[in-house]
């Protein structure tokens, strides 16, 4: 345990640290051989954030204390004031004062996780210092991390700041806590702080002395990571991609600052608060450094098993700094919002703060309390009396590739018990500590490893553990629950689970009979045969589902995101894959699966669980934009619940089909039906792989364009069923130095490539192939790209970030070899068919729309030819400007019979579309009057429509 005492006045050791800061601007060094080692290797942000020019940067009466365990920390600033930047806005913030009185820092002491040494004295907030007592040099303190107290109402605006007049403080004897109080308007808060494993408890009590009825608490958090090295990118800041400190390097890869997510969503990348009526409201929130070092904090909105005696959130908001917190007044609506009805907003998260209101609580005999914790996120555990009991256990077990094995191997699980006995004269130690882990099938203790452990004693307020070493037997995967069982004398018998989500192998069972599977993994030789090592027709058969026959179809090979039948004459266990590799795309995402109207097969393309409500889709009947899986749902594209086949041979058949709601994951190896209930194709786009502790996944380094009218970059992809080529890039950067600097050229073609996207740009006069083409002008320009596929198939071209360029940028896409013209917003993919391995050229046009309102005139609707009862109609048009077109037949009650045309891309001029006197189902329609809708749009949202009348006459 570390305990601080409050430090108050000039202080020998922190003056010789700050010499050695302003001398250095390294990491604080504490003058004393037994410490220095400790301190270089941990992060802190001491220092940090003041003026190297400043020698008196804290008060005379600076004051404050640091507590807490090996595993997490808290400082609790008590007195006094501390400088912070340099005018004007560098280190941090502009030139500011910052009052100790009532705040606090958050991080690590010592070790934290066994799962790595990436957390090892790793600060969690703003101002932590990881330096054990008495010379920790935390700065608690400003507008960071500080709570304000409401009225009963909760009414944030009104609030006031806990410790504005001061506080005192108390370290108590029990236990491991202290007692910070102050005045507010109408009564005292008191909040007792208390450290329990990798917790820090806060209770906050009010004592009504106005007679108000109570109050609330809204807690305020600057979760600005730092650690003592650098991750695999070269980072040692997280969460803080707008705050300049002396040695920082933060985190802005990708868009993402770090790792803020909503429960288990997706990370944040852009200002969100939600109100406890939201049906999206989380129950808690994961702050961690990054997707492949994920470590950090817990806040929990809502009570749990962990935390039975938390109270309850009613708001919570992440939003940045500037905009949110600073200056100690909390704004709850997001950037640019004056309504408060904005939930998200597309404002990017530079340096998050992180806002949660607690409801407030009715004052019962002139006292009300509020209970919350901030917590490490890699354990569970139990944090109540009379002994915490948490479980480290590896999030995830990651396949590494051919020959690679599984990281960690082996796994270690590790419980700590911490004694809470702890009561001043009450103190009890425990002894005949015993505990037992219990596994599930797939995974077995190390050689050597019994299954129950034991502690003789652990005295009152100390902390111990007890590890076990565990293996996988490379084959099972998925999410895998452990359980250890803890016995103590005196004290209850606590149990302590966690799901550890092992990655599949490249390694497979059949069962005789049907195998519903599909195979997430690149493979040198795709065929069946080449992965499994047997013949088909001999030892297998295989089927393919095929969407438009509506019948299974033999098949002989395999691709990833799609799902078959297998069915062996015998059963095959463990059968090794041959020449599986992991694919590069996983960090990325974009892999598009087209489904058609009706039943589909597909498979998870990722060797991790993916959940359903992650994937996006593209219909075809509304292309205009992605759209979330549950816009899918709701507007009728698809269906919600997918059917899987699980293998039993004990039933008749070798298995059964099993309902698969999409609150749930799609699992690796496994396929699943889809129903699409659209009239036309749905595009379905998986996401970016978000797995805590995926390697090496912390997003591509992002190129800084702005995405603005002056500065863009559009990505181009080629894809087909032998390669992919997706780092391609067009775009403007109207500065004529920095545009040369982000021409990159395309490197040589890999052996044994069979797909390649290049752009064609001059390059000293001469046409060069080019990975990324820039302009230094914004207006119209054309690009030439070539593609080049050494096998004959389809293939498909996507522009992934299409909406992130300027919505004025009209994009075409001219294929001369077909004569075919597509308008990139109006569609997500353009496929086409190469009959011979060879070159295809194409033609890219990026140009301003106008701005004006379209104009349709010269429309003309009749019969094509002399026969007007059962000719075609042609219906003729002329438009203004280039627009999107949708001509529509109307019934004479306005209900629509045929869709003629949709978001048609249409050049200004003449322009024709026929409707053969079909509806929607394909039935003739009927004699009578009917209306001709023609909606034109362009690209910036200017829309005019014109309606005629036409009558068929049978």
């Amino acid at each position: 345990m570390w305990a601080g005492l409050v430090k108050s006045g000039p202080h020998p050791e922190r003056e010789k640290k700050f010499a050695m800061k302003k001398n250095f601007r390294s990491a604080l060094t504490l003058g004393l051989a037994a410490f220095s080692a400790a301190a270089m290797a941990q992060g802190s942000w001491s220092f940090e954030c003041i003026d190297p020019a400043n020698t008196t940067p804290f008060s005379t009466d600076w004051g404050q204390s640091a507590f807490g365990t090996d595993l997490i920390g808290v400082a609790c600033g008590v007195t006094g004031t501390v400088a912070h930047g340099i005018s004007p806005g560098l280190l941090c913030r502009p030139q500011a004062t910052l009052d100790a009185a009532g705040r606090f820092a958050f991080g690590v002491f010592g070790g934290g996780s066994v799962q790595t040494t990436f957390d090892d004295g790793m600060a969690y907030t703003m101002g932590w210092d990881p330096t054990p007592a008495p010379f920790n040099a935390s700065e608690p303190a400003g507008d960071y991390n500080y709570a304000l107290i409401t009225g009963p109402d909760g009414d944030i605006g009104t609030a006031e700041l806990f410790g504005e007049g001061g506080v005192g403080f108390f370290s108590q004897a029990s236990d491991r806590k202290a007692l910070i109080t102050s005045a507010v308007t109408n009564g005292q808060v008191q909040v007792e702080v208390r450290v329990a494993a990798d917790a820090v408890r806060m209770r906050w009590r009010f004592v009504d002395t106005g007679g108000v009825g109570g109050f609330g608490l809204v807690w305020v958090m600057a979760p600005w990571m730092r650690i003592g090295g650098v991750d695999y990118q070269g980072f040692n800041q997280s969460n803080s991609a707008g705050i300049p400190s002396l040695s920082g390097n933060a985190r802005f890869v990708d868009r993402y600052t770090g790792f803020i997510a909503f429960a288990e969503g997706r990370p944040l990348r852009t200002e969100k608060k939600r109100e406890i009526t939201d049906q999206t409201f989380p129950a808690y929130l994961r702050v961690m450094f990054g997707q492949t070092d994920p470590y950090g904090m817990r806040l929990d909105n809502t009570a749990n098993s962990s935390t039975p005696d938390a109270s309850s959130a009613n708001f919570v908001k992440v939003g940045n700094f500037v905009f949110t917190s600073i200056g100690n007044t909390v704004q709850a609506n997001l950037t640019g919002d004056p309504t408060g009805q904005v939930d998200d907003n597309d404002i990017l998260l530079t340096s998050p703060t992180i806002v949660q209101r607690f409801a407030p609580t009715q004052s019962l005999n002139g006292q009300a309390q509020i209970i919350h914790y901030v917590r490490s996120n890699w354990s569970t555990g139990f944090y109540f009396d009379p002994y915490t009991a948490i479980l480290d256990a590896p999030r995830a077990v990651h396949y590494n590739g051919a020959g690679g094995g599984q990281t960690p191997d082996p796994m270690i699980f590790r419980i700590w018990i911490d004694n809470q006995y702890a009561t001043i004269d009450k103190e009890v130690d425990l002894v005949n500590v015993s505990a037992q882990i219990n596994l599930p099938a797939g995974l077995s203790l190390a050689p050597g490893e019994p299954q129950t452990k034991n502690i003789a004693r652990i005295a009152t307020n100390a902390i111990d553990s007890l590890e076990w070493r565990v293996v996988s037997d490379g084959e099972t995967f998925g999410d895998l629950p452990v359980s250890v069982s803890i016995s103590t004398v005196p004290g209850p018998t606590r149990t302590l689970s966690q799901t550890v989500r092992i990655a599949a192998n490249p390694v497979i069972s059949f069962n005789q009979g049907p195998n519903m599977i599909s195979l997430p993994y690149s493979f040198g030789d795709s065929s069946f045969d080449g992965i499994l090592g047997l013949t088909t027709g001999v030892d297998y058969v295989a089927y393919l589902w095929d969407a438009a026959l509506r019948a299974y179809v033999p098949t002989t090979s395999a691709q990833r995101g799609i799902g078959y039948w297998v069915i062996p004459n015998s059963a095959q266990a463990s059968l090794a894959l041959q020449n599986a590799q992991l694919p590069s795309d996983q960090g990325s995402g974009g892999i598009l699966v087209n489904l058609k109207p009706g039943w589909n097969m597909i498979g998870n393309p990722y060797n991790y669980a993916v959940p359903i409500r992650q994937l996006l889709g593209v219909p075809e009947d509304n292309n205009t934009e992605a759209l979330t899986w549950d816009e899918l749902v709701v507007q009728r594209f698809v269906s919600s619940t997918l059917t899987f086949f699980q293998p039993n041979s004990s039933l008749p058949g070798g298995g059964s089909y099993v309902l698969q709601p999409d609150s749930g994951q799609l699992e690796p190896h496994r396929a699943y039906w889809i129903f699409v209930n659209a009239a036309k194709d749905v595009r379905l786009v998986w996401p970016p792989l978000f797995q805590e502790g995926l390697p090496n996944s912390g997003r591509s380094v992002d190129s800084q364009f702005d995405q603005s009218d002056r500065e863009w970059r559009l990505q181009l992809s080629a894809r087909s069923n032998s390669g992919v080529d997706s780092e391609n890039f067009v775009g403007v950067i109207s500065d004529r130095r920095k545009a040369e600097l982000a021409n990159v050229r395309k490197a040589p073609e890999a052996p044994g490539s069979k797909l390649e996207m290049a752009v064609i740009a001059s390059v000293d006069g001469q046409p060069t192939r080019m990975a990324q083409a820039v302009a230094d002008r914004a207006g119209r320009q054309e690009y030439k790209l070539v593609v080049n596929a050494k096998e004959a198939g389809d293939v498909t071209i996507t522009w992934p970030n299409l909406p992130s360029i300027p919505r004025n940028m009209r994009v075409k896409l001219d294929d001369p070899a077909t004569g075919t013209k597509r308008d990139l917003r109006a569609s997500s993919g353009y496929t086409f068919r190469m009959d011979q391995p060879g070159t295809r050229e194409f033609t890219l046009t990026v140009e301003k729309s106008g701005s004006s309102r379209p104009t349709i005139g010269n429309v003309i609707v009749g019969a094509a030819g002399r026969d007007a009862s059962n000719s075609p109609i042609t219906i003729s048009y002329s438009l203004s400007t280039d627009a999107l077109v949708t001509v529509r037949i109307l019934s004479g009650t306005g209900k629509e019979v045929y869709t003629v045309t949709r978001s048609r891309s249409d050049s200004a001029g003449e322009n024709t579309a026929t409707w053969t006197l079909k509806d929607n189902a394909n039935r003739s329609v009927a004699p009578g009057t009917y209306s001709v809708e023609i909606l034109a749009e362009t690209p910036n949202g200017e829309r005019v429509r014109k309606i005629v009348p036409v009558n068929v006459i049978r």
